[in-house]
């Protein structure tokens, strides 16, 4: 099996398979796997040979065929893994990739209820648990770390389903808790989000 020019990308549901009308070239050659990576606002992993691909941007170009039989063409700059500090310098993206960002401060909703986050709010870290019915008022406060009930109530059932919701997602509440403090909204949690 040849690693050259390959990419994992169509293995994704959610990815967006490049049109036939595209292609990104690096030194006049067709990069497949950069293309994959630019269609989709990712990253390449190469080994670090010199001289470009030890960079932890890979400068290419973009080709696109219109409808009119026209091509436009634009130098693009493909992130690049292939060294251990490229990584570390793109944490976050590699973290945050692929998450929807909230446009309030709605965190989950589904399963029965509603979980949100406000900006600024008072410490311990904690979210808040809302009907799926009224959703303007809160039924508990739950701490992060715990997942103890700091305010409110939840009925048995609610408060079993919420506390199995919570518990495999204390990092990710964690990382919106952060957000909403400096007034960032947070990231919508999926039930997949495990």
């Amino acid at each position: 099996m040849s690693l050259n020019q390959t990419s994992p990308w169509d293995a994704y549901p959610n990815s967006v398979k490049p049109g036939v009308m595209k292609e990104v070239t690096y030194n006049g050659n067709p990069a497949i796997g950069m293309l994959w990576a630019q269609q989709n606002d990712s990253t390449v992993f190469s080994f670090a040979f010199p001289p470009d691909w030890g960079e932890s941007q890979i400068d290419a170009q973009f080709h696109e065929l219109d409808e009119h039989a026209n091509v436009t063409s634009a130098d693009v700059s493909i992130r690049n893994l292939a060294r251990t500090e490229h990584v570390t310098a793109l944490r976050a993206f590699i973290i945050n990739y692929g998450r929807v960002l909230s446009t309030s401060t709605l965190v989950y909703e589904g399963a029965g209820f509603v979980v949100r986050m406000y900006f600024n709010d008072h410490p311990p870290p904690h979210f808040h648990v809302l009907s799926r019915r009224d959703t303007s008022d809160s039924l508990a406060k739950c701490t992060i770390e715990t997942l103890d009930i700091l305010a409110g109530e939840l009925p048995p059932d609610l408060r079993r389903r919420v506390k199995a919701w919570a518990e495999n997602r204390k990092a990710d509440l964690a990382a919106n808790w952060n957000r909403c403090r400096t007034g960032e909204h947070p990231f919508l949690l999926q039930d997949h989000d495990v």
